[in-house]
């Protein structure tokens, strides 16, 4: 039985262009030249492909959990990068600087999820994921990993 696979494709391509610029010295004109090179077009001649990883799709949608669910199932992580200001009983992670590298480099073990705000509603949504509208509030860790994409609508007040 064939099944759907996300697969992920680099395009390595080399083209040319003659940049004009004014500068004191062939060095300096290299340099001009390079901040400059992605306002021009290129002929592009020839093209090499790489893929970087393959993912089977997911071909359901995702689980809907209520609070009480969620926290039946998933145990939180404290965080232990940033004792002093975190939320969430001390599990929230910051969305940028060494929390983020952190959370980044756990992202494939599906323990990685983000809490994230949209049109008034509060939600954890599991991965890595960019908010539609708002960029995401932070990102905890549980325990346990999930096995399907899953989605927590949360009853806070807001």
């Amino acid at each position: 039985m064939k099944k759907k696979f996300k697969v992920e494709v680099c395009r390595i391509s080399y083209g040319f262009n003659e940049v004009e610029v004014e500068a004191e010295t062939p060095e300096q004109a290299k340099e001009i030249a390079m901040e400059e090179a992605g306002n021009y077009l290129y002929s592009e001649s020839n093209a090499e492909y790489k893929t970087d990883g393959v993912t089977e799709k997911e071909t359901s949608s995702p689980i809907l959990l209520t609070e009480d669910e969620f926290e039946s199932k998933f145990t939180m992580v404290k965080n232990h990068l940033n004792k002093e200001r975190v939320s969430l009983d001390g599990c929230m992670f910051e969305t940028y600087g060494a929390e983020l590298e952190y959370i980044t480099s756990l992202a494939e073990t599906n323990r990685v999820w983000t809490f994230l705000e949209d049109e008034e509603k509060l939600y954890f949504q599991t991965g890595i994921c960019e908010g539609k509208r708002m960029g995401p509030i932070g990102y905890f860790i549980t325990e346990k990993p999930y096995t399907k994409q899953t989605v927590v609508q949360l009853n806070w007040f807001h």
